[in-house]
């Protein structure tokens, strides 16, 4: 009985320490990618597989990406790293392109290879796309403070502008000028229809004096005879 017991102990107190593990990761995920053994740099996309979704997020089976520019120094420029389960933070629909470059963070096997769609390829002045910029408990707003900061490294690209970037400009663009059109064209229809009210009002009292000094006019007309 004493063998099973501490037996079980050891599995439950395993078992706390693996959730307890896990759970931490998930909230710290940046803090975690200053570990020496994470790799957070620009690659171009080779290969990609086929999409799904998992607990709310797009997730791909697998992906080929080609380090172009280190920010940590543990990943080897030039050569190719697969990894087989992707999540793709880009905040809007869309399957990332393949020769495309993104920025990615990799903590280890048992968690995903993040990619994320930035405004510029250098870590001073990059802004992930999607993000926040007053939602500070949001973690991705502190990976992106923590890459402006130089906690993981500094790397620039130079004469690159993304094109996963250009494309979100000009899908918002699209979107805001269809917004636009929209709105001028409610603002405009209630402006006809106020003056269509108006004239309508306008109509009612003339018909309305017309009607009364006809009456004044027949009746009138009556007392005389």
């Amino acid at each position: 009985m004493k063998k099973l017991t501490v037996f079980l102990t050891i599995i439950i107190t395993s078992i706390i320490m693996m959730c307890g593990g896990m759970s931490a990761f998930a909230g710290d995920v940046p803090e975690s990618l200053t570990e020496s053994k994470a790799q957070v740099y620009f690659g171009r996309i080779e290969e990609i597989g086929d999409l799904s979704e998992e607990n709310g997020f797009e997730v791909y089976d697998y992906i080929e990406v080609m380090p172009v520019e280190a920010i940590k120094d543990n990943v080897t420029q030039g050569e190719k790293i697969r990894y087989n389960m992707v999540e793709y933070n880009f905040h809007y629909k869309g399957k990332p392109q393949s020769d495309e470059i993104y920025l990615f963070a990799y903590y280890d096997e048992n968690n995903p290879l993040e990619c994320f769609c930035v405004t510029a390829y250098d870590t001073d002045t990059l802004r992930i796309v999607g993000v926040n910029p007053n939602d500070e408990n949001n973690m991705w707003f502190r990976f992106q403070k923590y890459l402006n900061e130089g906690k993981y490294g500094k790397a620039k690209i130079e004469g690159i502008t993304p094109k996963s970037y250009e494309a979100y400009e000009d899908k918002m663009n699209a979107e805001r000028k269809r917004s636009e059109f929209f709105n001028n064209s409610e603002k405009l229809l209630f402006e006809k229809s106020s003056i269509i009210l108006r004239f309508w009002w306008i109509g009612v009292i003339i018909i309305t004096a017309v009607i009364v000094l006809a009456v004044k006019t027949i009746r009138k007309r009556h007392k005389k005879s």
